[in-house]
């Protein structure tokens, strides 16, 4: 076996059996809380340095409503650039299909995006509500 791979498969090995003790450490999860009160300010980042699998930048991100960068002026930026790409299709060769694809690919992201808004409003509460007052769904300044 090539000298590469099996150094690769030693790593992989390794590599799972710590994932396997260090991901999941809910253990923390209340000093994390505590961490993350302590330095709240708006707009805060944190860096985490370190050797670790990076579980505690994973558990703040998870409990945190990101509004910067795309989401300042976006809420569904991801659903935004599929819409793009069905109407884009679309406007590049027009045809009856692909007005029906557009169509329906733009209905099941806009009720997708709504259930999103449905469970963010559940989990973050009046944070949420104020967010979606100052951003758009799929349209910057518009939609």
């Amino acid at each position: 076996m090539d000298p590469y791979q099996i150094t690769l498969h030693s790593w992989g090995k390794v590599a799972s059996v710590y994932q396997d003790y260090f991901m999941d450490l809910d253990l923390y999860n209340d000093t994390y809380d505590a961490f993350c009160q302590a330095v709240y300010k708006p707009g805060a980042r944190i860096f985490e340095i370190g050797c670790g699998p990076g579980n505690i930048t994973r558990y703040v991100l998870a409990n945190t409503l990101v509004d910067s960068g795309i989401f300042r002026y976006l809420r569904h930026p991801l659903y935004a650039s599929l819409l793009y790409l069905a109407w884009g299709i679309l406007l590049k060769n027009p045809t009856p299909e692909l007005w029906i694809v557009a169509l329906l690919v733009s209905g099941f992201l806009y009720l997708t995006a709504r259930a999103d808004e449905k469970e963010c409003k559940a989990f973050f509460g009046q944070a949420y509500s104020d967010y979606m007052t100052r951003s758009k769904m799929f349209v910057p300044f518009v939609f």
